[in-house]
């Protein structure tokens, strides 16, 4: 939400809830939703490498970007 925010998506929270409400999140779909955002140009090929790249291990949160 907070990469998406910064990349333009007024609706970065909406986005996400849409995507994982009533679901089990698993890393294949956050990297699919990655994905549709990059091939749809909704996002940068280097931004969507950062989604890619992100863990439960190395995600802060709402970190200064």
């Amino acid at each position: 939400q907070v990469i998406l925010r910064r990349e333009g998506a007024e609706d970065g929270y909406e986005i996400l809830k849409d995507l994982t409400r009533g679901k089990k999140i698993t890393k294949e779909l956050m990297h699919e939703f990655a994905r549709t955002l990059c091939i749809e140009s909704k996002i940068s090929h280097a931004v969507c490498q950062e989604l890619l790249n992100i863990t439960p291990q190395n995600y802060i949160g709402n970190r200064s970007v």
